[in-house]
């Protein structure tokens, strides 16, 4: 293993401690579809460390794996919180959690207000909650450690004798706070058509009428097979319009943590859009099995008693 070196004045060679620190080149990977983001070891660490390069900066962080596999996995993640702090003007050198969320839930508010979408009253209560109240409480928080005890907390927190919150003043607070962890949940669709895709359609299911959304293009291999009735099937080309699509959508919207498949023809291309993204995708067929789980939990017993009678009746007919 080569390391860098220094000649002392009795002519003998010595490890530099800059050198323990380099990159050892045979190990520099660039994680695949993520532009400039790269992954190495080094001599001075067991660890996998990552390195981004954007806007003449560079970002680096040690992934704490060993694993390759688990360090390209923390280096996604690495990229993936560069990108929504930049996307919401905040230092990218330290994980904010529901601060990072909560800032980004504010500005995509105040895009709505600015639409007409939200009244200006609302947006300047809630940002006032949020810096005055929320922040100063849940700032070091990260999303996933908000739990029950810790919203049992807050309320006691602001709740004090010489500042007593009525109920209905409590209960909009838990509203804020339910709806940023709804916001830190974001999901993102690729769909077939993004023509045949709008707010009327995640209304009726229940879904953000702003969930983001991204359609494979109109003129792809994909469109000619499914949408145009064609007789083949080029897999390998289809495969890679789904991952740019899904490429193109987290590029637009960083936030996004999870990906759903809207169309029942993209499922055979989940695992590649999984690789390239490094986000959980989702699609029909998960559907399907989280009912059918749900179906054999609830009537398991019935339908195990149904089997039985059923020999029962067929033994009788063969006597």
């Amino acid at each position: 293993m080569l390391k860098a070196s220094q000649t002392d004045n009795d002519g003998r060679v010595e490890t530099t401690n800059r050198g323990r620190t380099l990159p050892i080149k045979d190990t520099i990977e660039k994680v695949r579809g993520y532009n400039t983001l790269t992954i190495y070891r080094m001599e001075a660490s067991p660890y996998w460390y990552v390195r981004y390069y954007e806007d003449q900066k560079i970002y680096r962080r040690s992934t704490k794996q060993e694993n390759k596999r688990d360090a390209i996995k923390a280096a996604q993640e690495f990229f993936a919180e560069i990108k929504l702090a930049k996307m919401n003007r905040l230092p990218v050198t330290k994980r904010s959690g529901f601060e990072l969320c909560a800032r980004g839930l504010l500005k995509e508010n105040k895009a709505r207000m600015e639409r007409g979408e939200l009244s200006k009253t609302k947006q300047e209560y809630d940002e006032a909650r949020l810096e005055n109240d929320l922040l100063p409480y849940f700032k070091k928080f990260e999303v996933a450690e908000i739990d029950y005890k810790a919203l049992s907390g807050y309320l006691t927190y602001i709740n004090t004798a010489e500042r007593k919150l009525s109920t209905n003043s409590l209960k909009v607070h838990v509203s804020h706070i339910k709806t940023i962890l709804k916001y830190a949940q974001r999901i993102g669709v690729i769909t077939a058509s993004a023509r045949n895709l709008g707010q009327a359609h995640f209304a009726a299911v229940g879904a953000p009428v702003d969930t983001p959304f991204v359609g494979l293009p109109e003129d792809s291999s994909f469109a000619a097979t499914f949408l145009k009735n064609g007789l083949t099937l080029d897999r390998d080309r289809v495969e890679a319009e789904a991952v740019e699509a899904g490429r193109a959508l987290i590029g637009r919207h960083p936030d996004i943590d999870t990906v759903v498949l809207e169309c029942t023809n993209l499922p055979p291309y989940k695992p590649a859009l999984e690789r390239a993204l490094g986000l959980p995708v989702f699609d029909v067929l998960d559907l399907l099995r989280g009912f059918h789980a749900r179906l054999i939990a609830a009537g398991g017993g019935r339908t195990a008693a149904g089997e039985q009678a059923s020999g029962r009746s067929e033994t009788a007919r063969r006597r």
